[in-house]
């Protein structure tokens, strides 16, 4: 077996009712005055907001409920000031991956000398970031346990991701008592999300054992679960939480591949949800990567766990997803200007296949 590093320093507390675990791992003398960040519905209505200021009753909290979907730079910095002028020692993100990238970039953006932007584009930080805590709200993204951030830039028209082991959180309540408000909607896309999580971190050409088992396994949970949870089946919400954590654990090794930056501009630009634009590209992307790239052991091993549900595509419809960009108002003429966004990337460089703009264009061709 070759050489490996794993690392994540995310002490998670996994479980219904384990969000009473938050105020004995976040002592008083840790964080005093904290940020609360969230969207202005889904904390409330989960009622994560209230159980987690109820846990820190005895705290200065400071709730900031201004985050929206895919959250651009100008909100992280918006955030950062009033983290400031408060003098916040702490940033507890409630939400979905939106808040919980958000709350990530606030602590970052609150401790340096210029915008947010700034540092995603590749200065050096200033100082080190506030401390991070996440109580996800929904079952998908995987950001609790992640180094990643993803923000809008809204003058490029772009997605841009940032990385780095100091925006890890240090605590992650995983509670899926405060899963069982999402509407099934929610349930399939933020799913979808964490079903492509573990695929494209299973292919990554930096995949190390024990990410590859805890990809498998993440998918396989999905699999089973995905259209149970949806009906609102409270031990499928539950597994789904957890698939959800098990895919972020993976892609916190290294990322995700091809899939997830073809799909941003179908989000940017199209309003597509984010899971929802994976899936599109999915059976595309597998197609390409089955013809021209060199993981065929791995794919084969991908495609047995979609045999029983009828092979990748039959799956994806099953749950109600018109397979096609043409359905979702993406017009062909965009597939070339997609392509270029996707080409400069890092992701790229981990896709186990060599890559042009004429593949990538074929690739949105296909999902048309």
């Amino acid at each position: 077996m070759r050489h490996f590093a794993y690392y994540n320093p995310t002490k998670i507390h996994f479980g219904r009712g384990q969000i009473n675990q938050l105020a004995k791992e976040c002592p008083p003398d840790a964080a005093e005055r904290i940020m609360l960040v969230s969207d202005p519905n889904s904390a409330k209505l989960s009622g994560a907001l209230d159980a987690v200021s109820k846990e820190l009753a005895d705290r200065d909290l400071f709730l900031f409920d201004q985050v929206m979907e895919n959250p651009c730079y100008e909100i992280i910095d918006q955030g950062a000031e009033l983290a400031r002028s408060q003098n916040i020692d702490l940033v507890l993100g409630i939400g979905g991956g939106s808040a919980m990238d958000a709350a990530k970039g606030i602590a970052l953006a609150s401790q340096q000398k210029k915008i947010i932007r700034t540092y995603v584009e590749g200065r050096e930080l200033d100082e080190l970031p506030l401390p991070i805590i996440c109580v996800p709200t929904t079952a998908g993204t995987g950001s609790e346990v992640t180094p990643f951030a993803v923000f809008t830039d809204l003058k490029k028209k772009i997605k841009a991701g940032y990385e780095s082991d100091h925006i890890f959180p240090t605590l992650s309540i995983v509670d899926p008592d405060f899963c069982d408000t999402m509407p099934a909607s929610l349930v399939i896309n933020t799913g979808l999300d964490a079903l492509t999580h573990a695929i494209e971190a299973y292919l990554s050409t930096h995949a190390n054992p024990v990410a590859d088992a805890l990809a498998l396994e993440a998918l396989s949970v999905v699999l089973q679960n995905l259209s149970s949870a949806a009906e609102k089946k409270k031990m499928a919400i539950d597994n789904m939480c957890y698939a959800a954590m098990l895919s972020g654990l993976a892609i916190s090794q290294k990322s995700t591949i091809l899939l997830h930056i073809m799909a941003y501009p179908l989000t940017h630009y199209h309003h597509l949800q984010h899971g929802l634009a994976n899936a599109l590209l999915l059976p595309a992307v597998l197609d390409f990567l089955q013809t021209e790239g060199q993981c065929d052991e791995k794919l084969s091993r991908i495609q047995g766990l979609f045999k029983a549900h009828g092979g990748v595509k039959k799956y994806l419809e099953s749950l109600g997803l018109p397979m096609s960009l043409k359905h979702y108002g993406v017009t062909q003429d965009t597939f070339a200007h997609y392509a270029d966004q996707t080409l400069v990337k890092g992701d790229i460089a981990i896709t186990p296949a060599k890559i042009d703009k004429n593949k990538l264009i074929d690739i949105y061709q296909k999902a048309y």
